[in-house]
Order: structure tokens, then sequence, then C-alpha cells
């Protein structure tokens, strides 16, 4: 078994990212309550207010509901097992269940895994991570069963 240290390693978007995300949000926001005033002050009739408002609602939706969940998407590695809190899911997956591992090459600063795990809910599992691979990692990967399809 390869270790990568006693150190939990976690990979998550960097600090440019969360501040672009944090400013997008506000932005989005802003617009979202621009759209409902003057929705809201409009006096063309009540169902073109209604659907202003509405329509208005949906980027402070969009902002309070992306901004969080790209916010605390991250990976985190440990020595036995693999730690993913991602957009939708949050997945704890031990080194020992992980049947088979395959990642791509690196493209635009982020990279991939495809991972098919036995005796879990999700047989197959795609975790997205922005940021660069370090060698910590190579090394935790490399141990892991590569190409070897078996029945799950």
């Amino acid at each position: 078994m390869a270790t990568i240290s006693t150190a939990t390693r976690i990979y998550r978007f960097g600090p440019a990212v969360r501040i672009l995300t944090v400013v997008a949000a506000v932005g989005l926001i802003a617009a979202g309550i621009w759209e409902i005033a003057n929705a809201f002050s409009a006096h063309n009739g009540v169902i073109q207010q209604f659907f202003g408002i509405v329509l208005g609602m949906v980027p402070v939706a969009l902002a309070l509901f992306g901004a969080p969940a790209v916010l605390r998407c991250q990976l985190e590695v440990h020595e036995d097992r693999l730690e993913y809190q991602g957009l939708l899911i949050e997945a704890s997956i031990p080194r020992s269940a992980i049947v088979d591992a395959l990642s791509p090459r690196e493209s635009y600063g982020m990279f991939s895994l495809f991972l098919t795990v036995a005796g879990k809910p999700f047989k197959r599992l795609h975790i997205a991570i922005l940021g660069k691979k370090d060698e910590a990692f190579e090394r935790w990967y490399s141990d892991l069963p590569h190409g070897q399809t078996a029945k799950v």
C-alpha cells in the first residue's frame, strides 16, 4: 500500500475561484433584486409583475444554491479512503472497495477520477477536481487497480 503521509491531503477550488464565486453570487443576487424591484414598481398589470418577480428570483436562487455548492466541493485523500463532497453527493470510499480506477490526462487545470466501487450505492463514480495532481496523490493513486474490469 502506498502511503502519502500521516496528514490528510485536501483538494478543493483555489482562492481565486472561491473569490470569483462569491463575487458572481453577489452580482446575481443584486441583479435578481433589481429585477424584482423593477417588476414590483411597474404598473403594467398583476400578471406582468408576477412573472417579473419570478424571473428575478431565478438568479437569486442560482446564487444561493450554486455558490455554497461550489465552495463546499472537495476531495480528501486519507491513507485508507477517499472522502468526496461534491455538488449533490457525499461519499466515503474505502481504498479496499475500489475495483477499478481510471484517471485521464489533466486538462484545463483540472483532473478527473473514474472509480468503480464495490458494495456502494454508486457503482461508478466520476470525481472532477479543479487543480493539479501532486506527487503525493500520484503515489496514492498508483497502487489502485487499473484497467481490471470486474463484476461489481
